[in-house]
């Protein structure tokens, strides 16, 4: 695991399972049904999270396909 910078753990990151460093920074308090989902989710989900994402030099982040929507 490559060490973070003092800068970098100021910002209280924790490391991503697919690589790299990340920490919540929001989430909505709004939630959304599992009835309310399109088929395959287990469960209700927040309808909008935020996220701080690190990669250092020399790291990689495995290619990913999440079920919802991303920016």
């Amino acid at each position: 695991m490559t060490s973070l910078p003092d800068w970098a753990r100021a910002l209280d990151l924790s490391p991503h399972p697919e690589g790299g460093w990340y920490r919540e920074t929001w989430r909505s308090d709004l939630t959304v049904s599992e009835a309310a989902l399109p088929p395959g989710y287990t469960g209700p989900r927040s309808a909008g999270t935020a996220i701080l994402f690190l990669l250092m030099p020399g790291q990689q982040s495995a290619w990913h396909t999440v079920r919802s929507a991303e920016l």
